[in-house]
């Protein structure tokens, strides 16, 4: 019967083929999966070797059957970003510096 619930999860989280996954979900759709430990996600960071910033190193890709998709988890507050290749590297520094618990912290200490 769990089973069974996990399926329908995954199902109304846009379930389909892999080359389809990435354009149908929503970051909704990628926040219920991580919730349900959907074994259709995984969280890796980064191959860096094109990647000057050290922002990367604060993300993890957000993978779903095996697509790499546009969404970033903070590896500190696990927020899920949509980054585009376009704005990603700004996004994911946005929220590092201004918004992420991580950056509060810093700041108050520094005060």
């Amino acid at each position: 019967m769990e089973g069974e619930q996990e399926q329908d999860s995954e199902k109304s989280a846009g379930a389909g083929d892999a080359s389809n996954s990435e354009n149908k979900l929503s970051k909704e759709d990628i926040v219920k999966l991580l919730g349900i430990k959907s074994n259709r996600i995984q969280l890796k960071f980064g191959d860096r070797k094109n990647k000057q910033s050290y922002v990367w190193e604060k993300f993890k890709e957000v993978i779903v059957d095996d697509v790499v998709t546009d969404f970033m988890e903070c590896s500190n507050c696990y927020r899920i970003l949509k980054c585009k290749a376009a704005n990603g590297i700004t996004t994911m520094k946005r929220h590092w510096e201004v918004s992420c618990s991580a950056s509060a912290e810093k700041k108050q200490r520094k005060n």
